[in-house]
């Protein structure tokens, strides 16, 4: 029998930096918020609306892959990039204090490092192996980043 509450919590806790490890970082996150317009069926575009550029935070535990000298298990990871473990939830921070869902924005864009990161891309067979589960929920996911072009 397994505590999932518990679980969460102290997970909560270790991302927050109030117990075990000295926290997460606060990586900020920006995006582009579009309201009104029409979809171009041709383009898929969306033409006469209005753009607000948007930013937060999301709080993560984060890595860059080093070099390495031997082949790597999973493809997608590249050197450089980023790994970046974050609240099940994916909830980014606005500077007012309302939270917006990592999945509710349209090409976000982090600072990692002094750099700037976008999503990569990830497999079924590397995706099964993260974002831990227990008993049917997620405790944490974990984000593929590579350098923004």
């Amino acid at each position: 029998m397994t505590n999932l509450s518990f679980i969460k919590h102290r997970m909560a806790l270790r991302l927050s930096g109030t117990v075990d490890i000295a926290g997460g970082t606060e990586v900020p996150v920006t995006w582009v918020d579009t309201s009104g317009g029409t979809l171009d069926t041709v383009t898929g575009a969306l033409v006469g609306g209005v753009q607000t550029p948007a930013s937060g935070v999301i709080r993560a535990l984060g890595v860059e892959e080093p070099a390495r000298s031997v082949v790597r298990q999973f493809a997608e990871i590249q050197t450089g990039d980023v790994l970046l473990e974050v609240d099940a939830a994916g909830l980014v921070t606005k500077g007012d204090g309302s939270t917006v869902a990592l999945d509710d924005l349209d090409e976000p864009r982090f600072q990692w490092g002094g750099s700037w990161y976008v999503q990569k891309e990830v497999g079924a067979a590397l995706a099964a192996t993260w974002n831990a589960v227990v008993a049917g929920q997620k405790l944490y996911r974990t984000l593929l980043l590579r350098r923004a072009t």
